[in-house]
């Protein structure tokens, strides 16, 4: 199935306003792409009409995200938490990210970014880490109906 090859790389990371483009140099199947940049894009409209600064979508960001919706899928579990404790911020500290502040969002089972964005911009908690004013990128992975979002200053 052609979702299942890896995409070619897109460019340079934008640094144009309204657009989210793939970062240079992180793979991933062309579906999920999709999903994820249509998601970025989403969040940048929220935060337009709330007069906030877009996000960029940072590569390293995607990886970890990524990396914890894999996991959640693989070990059959849903949460913040991984099984032996770590949270997002020991998450970034294991990929070498620099941060001062940083939030995720989490969700399960939406068949869409339109859906997911949804939810969460429905969600107290979820639409406060996407308007975050002291985040200044975004990742996002997909994996199994599994969507991860992590943000950073």
């Amino acid at each position: 199935m052609v979702s299942k090859f890896i995409i070619g790389f897109v460019g340079l990371l934008s640094v144009q306003a309204f657009a989210c483009q793939w970062p240079d140099n992180t793979p991933a199947p062309a579906d999920r792409a999709r999903e994820i940049l249509t998601a970025c894009d989403r969040i940048n409209d929220e935060r337009r009409y709330a007069g906030l600064d877009d996000l960029i979508l940072d590569g390293r960001l995607i990886v970890v995200a990524q990396g914890h919706a894999q996991d959640m899928s693989d070990r059959n579990y849903f949460s913040h938490v991984s099984p032996e404790g770590w949270r997002v911020f020991d998450r970034l500290r294991a990929y070498g990210m620099p941060f001062w502040s940083a939030g995720e969002n989490i969700a399960i089972g939406e068949s869409s970014a339109w859906q997911v964005m949804n939810d969460w911009m429905g969600s107290p908690g979820h639409r406060a880490n996407i308007l975050g004013q002291s985040f200044r990128r975004v990742g996002m992975g997909l994996w199994n109906y599994r969507w991860v979002q992590v943000f950073s200053d």
